[in-house]
């Protein structure tokens, strides 16, 4: 009822089948096979390489710094009582 319906293959999933569908018309034994099967491999590896995500070394200590710091203020509201006193003149303050 509610299934996505598959996209029809564009950019390299096409010349994937397109090699695939030219491949059915060779023998193993041919020479044109051999290329075609390097081809093949070269487009998977494109494919590989294009799906995956890598995040930079820069966002995960971001994230971990940010954490940190939100331990740290829960922690400090755990152990201390923080009235609203205290917060209204901090915000006069500024």
């Amino acid at each position: 009822m509610f299934e996505k319906k598959p996209k029809p293959p564009q950019g390299l999933d096409l010349a994937i089948t397109n090699v695939l569908t030219t491949m059915q018309g060779y023998s193993p034994y041919d020479s044109e096979y051999a290329d075609m099967v390097k081809q093949l491999s070269k487009l998977h590896a494109l494919k590989v390489n294009e799906t995956q995500t890598h995040v930079s070394k820069d966002v995960w200590i971001t994230v971990a710094a940010n954490l940190a710091g939100i331990l740290i203020i829960v922690g400090y509201e755990h152990a201390h009582v923080v009235t609203t006193k205290a917060l209204n003149q901090v915000f006069k303050l500024r």
